[in-house]
């Protein structure tokens, strides 16, 4: 049956509509030499304006972005973009491009903001899918035949290889398949198609997000036929005929979301067979096409195209910064930094998985600082999961957000991006009034002291699915006199981008075993974190046992506290294992920590305990504590090692009284309490409704300028409570810990362990505030028997650290 060749060749794309009328059935093949010129771009009906940012365009437009150089009925050419899904109406990006036979396109590497395009002039462009700019990479000619043009170009998301395929103008020579470096314009020859063979002539390929490549043939004897190519071989699979009567120019892509093939074609398709584009989805099966209706304005022609999607990544990825050796950042993640912030580093010191985490410090000067992810394609449904800590000062002037840029549009925050938190969320709403942090008046993690790593879950925007996203964690400071101190800002460790996790409680320990060293005779206690990674509340409670968790109970020399509670999703608590070593010969002693939780897949965690008790060294008599640089040889009150006055060993008692024992830090002496006493601070038992109890109370030395307290914490309630510091913990004027005037009952004392309860108090000998610890070791239960080991200050009104 005679029909109509096509006078193709993409060189006639720009004629087809002025010859249209003089088309007939008849038309004969021309060579590339006979063709006359194509006429050159014209720019009328272009918008001169600021255009918008491509992901404002896809939010308008619709869920499939394409991009394109489109020529309108009118003729006049534009690079636009508009929704292959529905697509009657394009937006223009700016005029065409002076090269106007770029009859080819890919997106590279799910890097959406710039398409490359190839065309006559056989050289690699790019095409900013923001403003349209064009940037030349290099000379890209067919290497198999002079003869050869470039008729179609894509990226394989499975081999990261640009698949390019050439034919020769004359028709019936054949077409190969070549590979192009998208970096330098390499050409390399892959194979000739189906073997040489002249039966094929494809107008534009598509590779899916399997790798698997597919093109549209315009001759006979497979004229309009769907036709799979094998990138390895160049072999040519039929797969059927399309039914459509398409000639020159057309447009062929995945939309790799959702592996949907999509085809801008053009020809006699229009009412009574009138020359017009029109947008079909085409089943790789079969070859039969569904028409969504006329391409944009009417029936443009549509060339180059390319589909700003990506296949949804089933892959988790996970990041704990562990792989890189501090300072420096992992492969693909950045940082930036404005106004008064330090970038983002990583650090050992404070971290979720060892040895390092991402930090960045609060500072005292207005500026923000953000740490950004590498890009991914996530998969519907997806879940980003990170666990991060913070000590920033109490009120929230600083703070943390997390946000959300997609195909490259602006970040925003996430929850306005359309996310949402299963747990760990946003913990306080930051001041805007005042101070110049950037971030302004807006939910955040912010505020006072997360001493634990919270494990924050966020279900991520639908329109993330199968396209290209970046997070940043975006941290703003103002302008302050007041910071954490020591080590302070926001700690970033384990993010975990994948499917969504375990919709009720769900159980975490932070080590599958425990070791411990106790000299003989103290009590020494080493924590374990349990965390919530769950969705729903998580109760548990602990319990040792000899040798197995079935066989509870016979280890009274071993203590968890707390011994039982519950966390809320995402929240994580230390869970203090102490060693009384009063009753333990020095060696090797084992035990099992048995935690149980209300997680079905983790009812029961059995954590060995394995405690060293050592002999106590013999005290040489001269000296309180050894022979320390800077000792005098006196104890009690007065030995002094530079500006810091240490009591040396006390051992002081606490009756279990009212009274209790009175201690005046400067001077050293201490009795019961009186209504005469001049002191510092005053532990004493009172009864709080379950027995006596050991409480504390901070005294203002009957001095005015002295009104001050005790350091405390706060819990998850917001009710306040003293904090027993370890090790490594400082006091000073802006300690994360806060001060109270009243008297409060040490609930939340380790029993039976040592620890530090920090002071502030006025020294009347050199007439300022000092800061300093009280060293205690308190009994079970209520605090009962208390002794006061020993304390120290630093009189010069310096902080001071706990050693």
């Amino acid at each position: 049956m005679a029909r109509r060749i096509p006078l193709f060749l993409p060189t006639f794309a720009a004629l087809t509509l002025a010859c249209a009328a003089q088309a007939d059935d008849g038309a004969s093949f021309r060579t590339r030499t006979t063709l006359p010129s194509p006429q050159p771009a014209r720019e009328t009906g272009v918008a001169a304006a600021p255009q918008p940012t491509p992901r404002a365009i896809h939010q308008l437009l619709g869920a499939v972005p394409a991009y394109a150089l489109e020529m309108t009925l009118s003729f006049s050419r534009q690079y636009s973009t508009f929704d292959i899904s529905s697509p009657a109406n394009s937006t223009a990006i700016g005029p065409q491009p002076s090269e106007g036979t770029l009859w080819t396109s890919t997106f590279v590497g799910n890097d959406f903001s710039k398409q490359y395009v190839l065309g006559d002039q056989n050289v690699l462009r790019t095409i900013d899918t923001a403003d349209a700019t064009v940037t030349d990479i290099g000379a890209a000619a067919p290497s198999a035949d002079e003869g050869e043009y470039w008729v179609g170009m894509r990226w394989d998301p499975t081999t990261d290889k640009v698949f390019a395929v050439a034919c020769n103008h004359v028709v019936g020579v054949g077409c190969h398949l070549y590979t192009i470096d998208p970096a330098t314009a390499a050409v390399a020859l892959v194979a000739p198609l189906a073997g040489g063979s002249a039966d094929y002539l494809p107008v534009d390929v598509a590779i899916n997000s399997a790798g698997e490549m597919y093109a549209v043939s315009i001759i006979d004897p497979y004229d309009n036929y769907l036709i799979k190519i094998d990138t390895g071989t160049g072999d040519v699979q039929v797969i059927g005929p399309t039914g459509v009567n398409a000639a020159y120019a057309q447009g062929l892509d995945f939309d790799k979301s959702t592996d949907t093939l999509y085809w801008a074609a053009f020809g006699a398709l229009g009412a009574g067979g009138a020359f017009q584009g029109k947008v079909y989805t085409v089943d790789v099966a079969s070859g039969a096409v569904t028409e969504l209706g006329p391409t944009p304005n009417g029936g443009s022609e549509i060339w180059a195209l390319a589909i700003a999607t990506a296949a949804p990544s089933n892959e988790s990825h996970a990041w704990n910064f562990d792989d890189v050796t501090a300072p420096a950042l992992p492969t693909g993640w950045s940082t930036s930094a404005d106004g008064g912030d330090s970038a983002w580093t990583t650090q050992t010191d404070v971290f979720d998985s060892a040895p390092n985490a991402a930090h960045v410090p609060e500072v005292l000067e207005p500026g923000e600082a953000s740490l950004y992810s590498p890009v991914v394609t996530p998969a519907a449904g997806a879940e980003l999961a990170f666990r991060h800590r913070w000590a920033l000062e109490t009120s929230p002037y600083d703070g943390g957000v997390l946000e959300i840029s997609i195909d490259g549009a602006p970040f925003e925050d996430i929850l306005a991006a359309g996310g949402s938190f299963v747990s760990g969320g946003y913990t306080n709403t930051m001041f805007g009034c005042c101070g110049g942090n950037p971030l302004g008046a807006r939910e955040a993690w912010a505020g006072r002291t997360q001493e634990t790593f919270l494990n924050t879950r966020v279900t991520l925007p639908a329109a993330a699915a199968g396209h290209a996203v970046q997070f940043r964690w975006r941290f703003g400071t103002d302008q302050s006199t007041v910071s954490a101190p020591g080590a302070n800002g926001w700690w970033i460790d384990s993010v975990t981008l994948g499917a969504a996790g375990p919709s009720g409680p769900a159980a975490a320990l932070s080590a599958a075993s425990l070791a411990l060293a106790a000299p003989a005779g103290a009590t020494v206690a080493e924590p374990i974190v349990l965390t919530d990674v769950g969705a729903a509340a998580l109760d548990y409670s602990t319990a040792f046992a000899a040798s197995d968790c079935a066989a509870p109970g016979g280890v009274s020399w071993l203590s968890s506290t707390p011994a039982a509670g519950q966390l809320a999703a995402g929240a994580s608590t230390r869970l203090w294992v102490a060693v009384d070593a009063s009753s333990l010969p020095p060696g090797d002693h084992s035990a099992v920590l048995c935690i149980t939780t209300s997680d079905p897949e983790h009812a029961l965690f059995s954590v060995p305990v394995t405690a060293t008790v050592t002999a106590s060294p013999a005290s040489d008599g001269l000296f309180c504590s050894g022979f320390e640089s800077g000792e005098d040889g006196r104890c009690g009150a007065g030995t002094v090692v530079g500006d810091v006055v240490r009591s040396g060993p006390l051992n002081w008692p606490v009756p279990v009284d009212l009274d209790g024992i009175a201690i005046d830090l400067v001077t050293g002496a201490h009795g019961p309490w009186s209504e005469d006493t001049v002191a510092d601070i005053n532990l004493y038992a009172n009864d709080d409704g379950s027995g006596e109890a050991l409480y504390v109370y901070w005294y203002s030395d009957l001095v005015t300028q002295a009104g001050v307290g005790g350091v405390v914490d706060v819990d998850g309630s917001g009710g306040i409570r003293y904090s027993v510091l370890q090790s490594g913990a400082q006091i000073g004027q802006y300690s994360t810990v806060f001060f109270a005037p009243t008297s409060t009952s040490l609930d939340n004392w380790l029993a039976g362990a040592t620890g530090y309860l920090g002071i502030q108090f006025y020294n009347e000998q050199t007439g300022q505030v000092n800061y300093g610890y009280v060293h205690l070791r308190a009994g079970g239960g209520a605090g009962f028997p208390a002794t006061v080991l020993d304390y120290a200050y630093d009189r010069s009104g310096n902080a001071i650290t706990i050693p």
